[in-house]
């Protein structure tokens, strides 16, 4: 805007210093005192300068007007992202509470039923445990397949297929917030979003879904979860171990 300020007031002396020259120091004459002459000088500068100011004032109102449209653009961006903000939050509220929430809520008649007929889960692929239906809260399910991971013994199916419905609510929240994070273009808004998110979920737990994940491709060849970690971890190192395993694991498999 300044540059432009400057060529327009260049631009309003350059008629001036024309006349001046051709017809002032040039023909020998001083400053005339005759009303045609100054007349004259006015239509001269009058028929120059407003072509010039018509198109300088479109100018200054095409700048003026994508000002506008940018500060407007800006405020937008900053709202969305502040909505978004709240959004992940929020996402991360439900992902931490559903944690909290009683297996018995959603399962209730099949406890009750295994209660009352003596079904046992079997943990291990060589039958050395069983257990009953899991109870509690989530978060104790989770911990209860991590703590019970063993280098020497292999989950069962029936294990697996069976925290897998439980937690299936837990791994479609954080399914959320992942795929919220990934929806974010500006770099500095996705750090700071990936710093919120790995401040409020909860670290322990996540880590346990994630073995869990990771404990699933036993018996699957991906896992929904992971491929969406995968997919962030492009952009950051959120998780990175898990991921690292799972793409190994992944690899491994397609080998043969």
């Amino acid at each position: 805007m300044k540059k432009l300020t400057a060529i327009v007031v260049i631009v309003y002396f350059i008629p001036l210093l024309i006349w001046w020259l051709v017809f002032g120091m040039y023909s020998g004459g001083g400053i005339s005192l005759n009303n045609s002459d100054w007349g004259a000088f006015g239509s001269f500068v009058g028929g120059v300068l407003s072509p010039l100011f018509s198109l300088i004032s479109i100018i200054f109102l095409y700048l003026s007007i994508r000002k506008n449209n940018e500060n407007h653009q800006d405020q937008l961006d900053s709202l969305k992202a502040h909505n978004r903000r709240e959004q992940l939050v929020k996402l991360i509220d439900i992902y931490n509470s559903k944690l909290d929430e009683p297996v018995g809520r959603q399962f209730d008649s099949i406890l009750c039923k295994s209660k009352s007929s003596g079904y046992k889960v079997n943990v291990y692929t060589d039958g050395s445990k069983y257990i009953d239906f899991p109870s509690g809260a989530m978060r104790d399910v989770i911990f209860g397949f991590y703590s019970s991971k063993s280098a020497k013994k292999r989950h069962s199916e029936e294990y697996i297929d069976l925290v897998k419905s439980i937690v299936a609510n837990v791994e479609l929240c954080f399914c959320k917030v992942l795929e919220l994070l990934s929806s974010i273009e500006n770099p500095q808004e996705f750090e700071d979003a990936v710093d919120i998110a790995e401040a409020l979920s909860e670290f322990h737990t996540t880590i346990g879904l994630l073995e869990f994940n990771l404990s699933q491709l036993l018996y699957s060849d991906d896992s929904p979860l992971l491929e969406r970690l995968a997919l962030l971890n492009k952009r950051t190192k959120f998780k990175n171990e898990a991921v690292v395993r799972y793409l190994r694991i992944k690899e491994i498999k397609a080998a043969g």
